[in-house]
This record gives C-alpha cells, sequence and structure tokens, in this order.
C-alpha cells in the first residue's frame, strides 16, 4: 500500500543548453524580458536551478507567471529589444557583468 502522503511532485529537468535551443528555436519564452529566472516550454513552466532548469508544478506562482505574461503581451512589452539575437540569459548575464541593471550608489 502506498502512503498518500509520500507522493509528491518530481519535476522534470533540462539543461540550460536545452532550454537555449528551444527559445532559439521559438519553443520557449522567458517569463519578461528582465524575468529570466522562469521560462515556458510546452505549456510548462520552468524554474532555473543551478545549471538546469526544472518543471514548475502548477500553483499560485506559475499561475501568477502565466497572467503576468498574458499582461505583457496584450501591452506588446514581452520582448527585449536591442539584444543583438543573443538568447535572455545571454543577455541578463552581460548586463549584471557590466553593472547596468542597477544604478551606481554613492559615486
Amino acid at each position: 500500500m502506498t502512503d498518500p502522503d509520500a507522493v509528491r511532485f518530481t519535476p522534470a529537468t533540462m539543461s540550460h543548453a536545452t532550454m537555449v535551443a528551444h527559445w532559439r528555436a521559438g519553443e520557449a519564452v522567458p517569463a519578461a524580458p528582465r524575468t529570466v529566472d522562469y521560462a515556458r516550454y510546452d505549456g510548462v513552466w520552468w524554474e532555473r536551478s543551478g545549471g538546469g532548469w526544472a518543471e514548475l508544478p502548477d500553483c499560485p506562482l506559475s499561475l501568477g507567471l502565466t497572467a503576468r505574461r498574458a499582461e505583457l503581451v496584450a501591452d506588446g512589452r514581452d520582448e527585449e529589444h536591442d539584444d543583438g539575437g543573443r538568447d535572455p540569459w545571454t543577455v541578463a548575464r552581460n548586463r549584471l557583468r557590466t553593472g547596468l541593471s542597477c544604478p551606481q550608489r554613492g559615486r
């Protein structure tokens, strides 16, 4: 007999390179241009986890991501501009390296 409390959601996982390949094929999209720790692929939200991605279960977070994504699409603000064809994670990483994501304080 299986203990019902022992049955838990075990998320699917994928490598970051696989997620980038899905993005390049037009199959994956980040939650928002500057919110790249979550992406939607194959009708499911995924969360960046270490060097890869883990599937999110249906939960308030995934519902909120879906609602916010719909707002961005409706307002036409769903894509990063002037990224030179780079994937959104490379753009975000470079933004952090150059300090463009936060204002300089006290200088």
